[in-house]
């Protein structure tokens, strides 16, 4: 059997099994990975008259798969794939199995804090996730618990590395500035010794209305009015981010994958909802009330339309990815010559520059 790059000591037949944990080393530099992949991908396809979406399996990429990590692939890109080695180190049968596998790999490995001779990083492996809550039904509650034991002590590593890169980009000025507003007297919440209703009048008098830093500054007076999330950021860092994030959250990565938004509701949240949703939308509260399924919009209802749709865009500043995609025609689109300038191109904007709306109507001269 094909088993692309991938190196195993046994013979297996990928049909018998659900997926695999890998580990890839980089021979440059003996940096390694530890990651899971299934040999299979899942999708649902809308079939015509049936309520529920068909599902559809098909083989995954896993013959040519490099792992997810950015740097990896980076890496893999920028030497070669001839100067990195894969190996299935476990074959899993079911999705829990998978989980489990991989997370206890990567803390018997010590994926975070294992160092090389040289004192750098061992493993290209930033962060160990698993959701406890899905695809975990065949496991015992004391695997469970050593799984959440291992990952909150990760985790918590993570954090306490993030705050130290904080600090360490604060200047001694800046430090002894934050540790006053924060840290230090009756700003301390955790060392004033204060009952809970101390506690609430020092966050009246302190924090609260109008004492608030923010207070009333919405709008444009706020100081990101008008600003991307991502201004500070250069191109080649925000693109980075893009790629990672639809890395971790398309198709099958996506903890939502293939999950209803009600599966946590109870039986009495999920009427409390459809009563909600009853109340705002039943009779004449429901903006479709008393009109035709062909009902067409009059011009005053257009304009105000419009004018909604502006002021919830007003002063938002769209990034140049998203004026390039805003850019491109929708589809294909059918040529058409404007009679009045006989320039061509696609109808959706010779309709809105052209045709009746074109500057060359009224003069009758032709370009």
């Amino acid at each position: 059997m094909d088993y692309g790059h991938w190196q195993y000591s046994k013979e297996f037949n990928s049909d018998d099994w659900f997926g695999f944990v890998y580990r890839i080393v980089d021979l440059t530099n003996n940096m390694e990975y530890i990651g899971k992949k299934q040999f299979t991908k899942t999708r649902r396809k809308v079939v015509k008259n049936r309520k529920n979406r068909k599902v559809i399996r098909s083989d995954s990429d896993w013959r040519s798969y490099t792992g997810s990590s950015v740097v990896l692939n980076e890496q893999i890109q920028l030497k070669g794939k001839e100067k990195f080695s894969f190996h299935i180190m476990s074959l899993h049968k079911t999705k829990a199995s998978l989980s489990y596998g991989e997370v206890e790999a990567q803390i018997h490995a010590d994926v975070l804090r294992a160092k090389l001779p040289d004192g750098n990083k061992k493993y290209y492996n930033k962060m160990v996730y698993i959701n406890l809550k899905n695809g975990l039904a065949d496991l015992t509650q004391e695997e469970i618990n050593s799984i959440e034991s291992a990952t909150s002590e990760l985790i918590s590593e993570g954090r306490k590395r993030y705050w130290r890169l904080f600090f360490e980009g604060l200047s001694p000025a800046e430090l002894e500035i934050w540790k006053d507003h924060f840290c230090r007297g009756d700003n301390n919440p955790t060392k004033r010794n204060k009952t809970t209703d101390e506690y609430e009048a020092w966050k009246s008098e302190k924090i609260c209305g109008d004492k608030n830093p923010m207070f009333g500054r919405t709008g444009n007076l706020s100081p990101r009015f008008g600003k991307s999330p991502h201004e500070k950021r250069n191109d080649e860092k925000l693109d980075q981010f893009r790629k990672k994030m639809s890395e971790l959250t398309t198709g099958e990565r996506n903890p939502r994958y293939g999950r209803s938004p009600f599966e946590n509701f109870t039986p009495e949240r999920l009427e409390q909802h459809k009563k909600m949703l009853s109340e705002k939308m039943s009779g004449d509260k429901n903006p479709m009330y008393g009109k035709s399924s062909t009902y067409k919009m009059t011009d005053e209802e257009i304009a105000k339309w419009k004018e909604n749709i502006s002021r919830s865009t007003r002063g938002k500043q769209k990034s140049d990815a998203t004026k390039d995609k805003m850019r491109k025609p929708k589809g294909p689109q059918p040529i058409v010559v404007c009679p009045h300038c006989n320039k061509s191109g696609g109808i959706s904007n010779m309709k809105k520059y052209h045709f009746d709306n074109c500057k060359y109507k009224v003069t009758g001269n032709v370009r």
